[in-house]
């Protein structure tokens, strides 16, 4: 429409933030305790908890098809939550007014078309049948809040808390709707890297010198093309623990400043007429495709005279991309392999012998040698991934050590604040 999808995701940003100081008017049940509402609160506050963990889950994860359907109805029953507020905690015959209905009809079936779409998408079937079992759930809410039932509250308050038995059964229903849709989109598909299973890759962002070495190879090999602008050179050189006078004689080749952005000079429209699309910026690349994406990706050129620049991937059909790293690495060519099934599984005939894959079932050493053997290109593509995935995110470096104060000084503070409330209750019972 007139609005940018980024527009909208900004405004959704906000909302999900500005909704909550709306709470004391969206909720208008009679009791203030959870103990003495009906079921349907307690449900959808376990809901709301759920899909909290899981779009916290995705957030921090690569985008594949399932993941953004589910994402989206995760996002949807957030707002739902807070919009369907005054009727589920409002039980009784009312309940099943006309504009109630006119309130959950729409949310229902947005949630349930959400669910549907994206039919020539891969997308897990559990993650449809959920998102579809929460619309018909958004729906009914009039007609199941109009049989729910709301206790008294005694003039007395007692601290006895809820049942053992519903909190333990609380408990399993939040673990299974946060455990099952995550595991459900977890994988990816068996082949989230184009023809073929993601080899493994573990970053560690606090390995220095890893990271030095990957801003040698990225700096040297990738932004011939590829800029970074949204990282600056002193950031790096800060954060990675090179002096400025080192970073710019060795990892600087222009007239720049240290406290510039990674931008390189090539023009947007010449280097799309030479590779059919402009290479995009690599700041936020290994977020937006996962450095297990990004590793197998480099590790998988190979000799393919069909193509323009004489080269094809194995994760990346018809690449338009030349293989830069191929004086490293030298150009591998197509071999046989083992056939894999739609798991990522080698299949086998009636006497358990692998099936030969003849079309590029693996990669063998060609007539091009590269200057690096086997094991040292591996260890510098990880060096480069391993810097993609720190430019990506430059905080969480810094992120992850103050994580482990704030967790140590919250169980300290958890000791004093029960201390403190037995203090505080003595005296009334």
């Amino acid at each position: 429409g007139v609005f940018t999808a980024k527009f909208l995701g900004f405004l959704a940003m906000i909302g999900a933030i500005v909704i909550l100081f709306f709470l004391p008017w969206l909720d208008r049940s009679p009791v203030r305790s959870i103990r003495y509402r009906g079921w349907m609160p307690k449900i959808m506050l376990l809901l709301f908890a759920a899909m909290f963990v899981v779009l916290g889950y995705l957030g921090v994860k690569s985008p594949t098809d399932s993941r953004t359907v589910l994402a989206q109805i995760g996002t949807l029953f957030y707002f739902a939550f807070f919009i369907t507020m005054p009727i589920w905690t409002k039980p009784g015959p009312g309940a099943k007014g006309i504009l109630n209905w006119i309130i959950c009809l729409p949310l229902g079936i947005f949630m349930g078309g959400i669910a549907l779409s994206l039919w020539d998408k891969e997308v897990a079937l559990f993650v449809r049948v959920f998102g579809l079992a929460l619309a018909v759930l958004i729906i009914m809410l009039p007609w199941l809040t109009a049989r729910d039932a709301v206790s008294s509250e005694p003039e007395r308050v007692n601290m006895k808390g809820l049942p053992r038995g519903l909190v333990l059964l609380g408990l399993l229903f939040f673990i299974v709707m946060t455990v099952v849709p995550i595991k459900a989109v977890a994988a990816g598909g068996a082949f989230a890297c184009g023809a073929i299973p993601c080899d493994e890759f573990k970053a560690d962002l606090q390995d220095n010198a890893s990271l030095q070495r990957g801003a040698k190879w990225f700096v040297n090999y990738c932004m011939g093309c590829h800029s970074a602008k949204f990282s600056r050179y002193e950031r790096v050189a800060d954060d990675l623990g090179i002096p400025h006078d080192v970073m710019l004689d060795n990892l600087v080749f222009s007239e720049q400043k240290i406290g510039e952005l990674m931008t390189i000079s090539m023009d947007g429209q010449e280097s799309k007429a030479w590779f059919g699309a402009a290479p995009p910026d690599l700041t936020l690349t290994a977020r937006a495709r996962s450095p297990e994406w990004l590793y197998t990706y480099l590790r998988n050129f190979y000799r393919d005279d069909a193509r323009p620049l004489g080269v094809n991937n194995r994760v990346f059909a018809n690449v338009g991309m030349p293989h830069v790293l191929m004086e490293l690495q030298g150009l591998p060519e197509c071999g046989s392999g083992p056939k894999l099934d739609d798991r990522g599984r080698i299949v086998r005939d009636e006497s358990g012998e692998p099936v030969i894959d003849e079309h590029c079932g693996a990669l063998v050493e060609g007539d091009i040698k590269g200057e690096l053997s086997a094991e040292a290109y591996d260890q510098a593509i990880y060096d480069l991934v391993n810097f993609l995935e720190y430019i990506g995110d430059p905080g969480a470096r810094e992120r992850h050590k103050v994580g482990v104060f704030v967790l140590l000084f919250l169980l300290v503070l958890l000791v004093f604040t029960v201390l403190l409330n037995r203090e505080y209750w003595k005296g009334i019972h």
